[in-house]
């Protein structure tokens, strides 16, 4: 059985188990704002009604929706979309401090170039060569010094025509991957290590070349568990800390 989704997306059928295709419409309703941030959602016997569905499915799905994040249940109250922006990604996804101080990311002028993914780059994102990937970059600071630079790689693949997109871009790119291609980001894994600054990243950082930076490896993975983003990100060790909070 296939569900069809009674909104404008860019992918109206979704295949799989039954709430997982549910969760599909209805993750598309909020991707497409249809739903927007801190909107109540119909209970779960209209959705089921509407979709044509059993309850139980209905609240599956809708659990899937909750472990993405997208999704708040609030007892009594209902079932609300989760506001989510460029700041909530940045305080959920971003380890990167100034002191006490969250970096922020200065380069709000996005731009993507477009090119063959290295050995690296298909490894890091599961890809076959020979693949078309963009490379954007980023710099992160806290103030007007340059605390840390960042390379993105995703698959044009799966991202195609994302340079159209850029000027939408802010602190993060993933929510813009939800607006455009319903892809949730639902969690990131990162390795840190030390470098010495090559010519390029001591131009960058303004340090001198070979001064020892900590790169930082990131992998974002979407709701299939495939990851859709590789980044690194070199720190300036003077100027900027990876903080990490356990619990």
């Amino acid at each position: 059985m296939s569900l069809q989704a009674s909104t404008q997306t860019p992918s109206p059928s979704f295949a799989g188990p039954l709430y997982v295709q549910v969760a599909g419409i209805l993750r598309a309703k909020i991707c497409s704002s249809e739903w927007s941030s801190r909107a109540p959602l119909p209970n779960e016997v209209a959705l089921a009604r509407d979709i044509g569905v059993s309850i139980g499915t209905v609240r599956k799905a809708l659990e899937m929706l909750e472990n993405e994040r997208l999704i708040q249940r609030r007892q009594g109250r209902g079932t609300f979309v989760i506001e989510t922006s460029d700041a909530t990604e940045l305080e959920r996804f971003s380890n990167l401090r100034s002191g006490t101080k969250k970096l922020s990311c200065d380069s709000v002028d996005w731009t993507a170039t477009l090119g063959e993914a290295t050995r690296e780059e298909c490894q890091a994102l599961a890809l076959k060569m020979p693949e078309s990937v963009y490379r954007l970059d980023a710099v992160w600071s806290a103030s007007d010094a340059v605390d840390a630079v960042e390379t993105i790689t995703v698959a044009e693949s799966r991202f195609p025509g994302l340079q159209s997109h850029l000027h939408e871009g802010g602190q993060l790119l993933f929510p813009l991957y939800r607006r455009h291609y319903q892809e949730v980001i639902t969690k990131v894994t990162e390795a840190l290590r030390p470098v010495a600054a090559s010519p390029d990243l001591a131009l960058k950082l303004k340090v001198a070349k070979d001064q020892p930076l900590l790169s930082v490896e990131r992998i974002a993975y979407g709701m299939s568990g495939a990851p859709v983003e590789w980044s690194r990100r070199t720190m300036h060790l003077a100027r900027a800390n990876y903080s990490v909070t356990m619990s």
